[in-house]
């Protein structure tokens, strides 16, 4: 069993030198050989977004203590009510909009001209109706990466505003490229 075993190693060594010669041009000077090794590495990197939105907003109770009257008693509006700070949060591989969207659900029902948004890439109050026409106002305009805004929230009340409560959902979509 010991012959086998060294004639093996021995027929392994004679075959190792065989593969060895046969990459070896000049066995006598090796410090001119090289070998190069060619792979390829792939990766598919898909589109990645990702959107963070503050909690429900909460505006104060309209009460008799909002009513506001000129210099000579005449009634000139409601106080506008303001919820402000509201932190929003969007990241992206690529070009990224976040836009914004106000919809009734349930009670009384908003007048959207007078509800209206402030912050990130808008510049002035922007109401989420106008002319008849719902608005999404654009929030976030960017290329790739993370981006923060902070927004505010205004309702404007006046006398037609009926007593109960009024809820609106915001719908705030994320898109890329």
């Amino acid at each position: 069993m010991r012959k086998v075993s060294i004639l093996l190693v021995g027929l392994m060594l004679i075959a190792g030198l065989a593969v060895g010669s046969s990459a070896v041009t000049n066995p006598t000077d090796a410090s001119g050989i090289s070998a190069d090794v060619n792979m390829n590495a792939s990766l598919e990197v898909n589109t990645i977004v990702a959107l963070y939105v503050h909690s429900d907003v909460s505006f104060d109770q309209i009460d008799s203590s909002d009513v506001s009257f000129d210099g000579s008693g005449n009634f000139t509006n409601l106080s506008e009510l303001t919820v402000s700070n509201n932190t929003i949060k969007a990241f992206a591989n690529t070009d990224l909009a976040v836009t914004v969207s106000a919809s009734n659900t349930g009670g009384q029902n908003f007048d959207f001209t007078r509800f209206k948004i402030k912050g990130g890439d808008l510049g002035s109050w922007t109401p989420f109706e106008s002319n008849g026409s719902a608005q999404t106002p654009t929030v976030l305009d960017k290329g790739p990466g993370l981006h923060t805004a902070s927004v505010d929230y205004k309702y404007i009340p006046n006398e037609t505003d009926s007593p109960g409560s009024y809820t609106a959902q915001l719908t705030y979509t994320v898109s890329s490229g």
